[in-house]
């Protein structure tokens, strides 16, 4: 097993810094940095080469795009790349067919960004975002469910829900949550913000309607990258949230819906195209690769749970202690 020390040298980060906090914007590992810097050498030696579509950027973005869908059990024809799970969020928000008098259930355990951009939809609409109370602490996924399951009715149209939620850090129950919306003929959207190099993902079987993440989380990738899977059925509906050439100019052999995302604009993609190397290296430390990762850093939540437990536990006994003194 790699020691801590020896992990800890691939990054830059500041020595006298205990980088507790990676699920906000994520570390990159000196490897992926550089590998970066060559794809950016490489654009700006020529950008029309580069950055063309049509030219050299299709090819490239489809190599990351499968590299990308065979981690997380997705087609690669189903997954778009955009800048954040915020922007992909918002991306099914504004093309959802929403109508005056529908409703978008969220949580009161959802991320407050993704939350608004409900509420923006909703208002543009004469929608309502109706929120379900979740419960903190919970003893049982099933109470994440019937929260939910609370909070519709025959007007709800969309639930938005994290995979592993940001306020309060639980993994919730989507695949019970998704069955519960498919009997109930509605959609799922989740906000898979901290899932991918967290939680093994099975998007083909999941049974949810979208699903968006980021790369610069567990990942490790650089900032400004993630990407949006969409199921199918609606990815002739969902747009991104910048419309470009693509909405009128089809490319050969390519759906609209990757297409449009491929390209919005100029833009730097070297955070997409870094992210191969990203997943390479974080495989690289443990026999089983990235899924051995994910269940060294389970095992290390739980070690500094319990420690946690056990320092509030005596905080808890000495005051007891202290309140019982005269």
């Amino acid at each position: 097993m790699a020691s801590v020390d020896d992990i800890k040298r691939h990054w830059q980060l500041d020595p006298q810094l205990d980088f507790l906090n990676h699920g906000s914007f994520g570390a990159v590992p000196t490897v992926v940095l550089q590998a970066q810097q060559a794809f950016r050498d490489e654009l700006e030696s020529d950008p029309i080469r580069f950055l063309a579509p049509e030219r050299e950027l299709e090819a490239k973005l489809d190599h990351v795009r499968r590299v990308l869908a065979d981690i997380v059990g997705a087609d690669d024809r189903d997954v778009a790349f955009v800048l954040n799970a915020t922007d992909g969020v918002n991306a099914v928000l504004r093309s959802f067919p929403f109508v005056s008098g529908d409703e978008i259930v969220v949580t009161n355990h959802g991320y407050n960004a993704c939350i608004n951009a409900a509420k923006f939809a909703a208002e543009r609409a004469g929608a309502v975002v109706r929120v379900a109370e979740v419960p903190f602490p919970i003893r049982d996924p099933s109470q994440v469910v019937d929260a939910i399951e609370q909070s519709l009715n025959d007007r709800t149209r969309l639930i938005m829900i994290d995979h592993i939620t940001s306020p309060t850090g639980l993994v919730f129950p989507v695949q019970m949550v998704a069955e519960l919306a498919k009997r109930r003929g509605v959609r799922v959207l989740v906000d898979g913000a901290h899932g991918p190099g967290m939680v093994p993902l099975d998007l083909r079987n999941l049974g949810v309607d979208y699903y968006t993440a980021n790369h610069h989380k567990w990942l490790c990738a650089p900032k400004v990258s993630g990407f949006l899977w969409v199921h199918p059925q609606w990815q002739s509906e969902v747009r991104p949230t910048i419309i470009s050439h693509a909405a009128n100019r089809p490319r050969p052999n390519r759906s609209r819906f990757l297409a449009e995302f491929d390209w919005k604009g100029t833009f730097d993609p070297t955070p997409l195209l870094a992210l191969p190397k990203a997943i390479e290296f974080l495989s690289s430390f443990y026999p089983d690769g990235l899924d051995e990762w994910m269940q060294v850093n389970r095992n290390l939540a739980i070690d500094c749970i319990s420690i946690v437990d056990s320092w509030f536990g005596n905080r808890h006994r000495d005051a007891t202690r202290d309140d019982r003194q005269p």
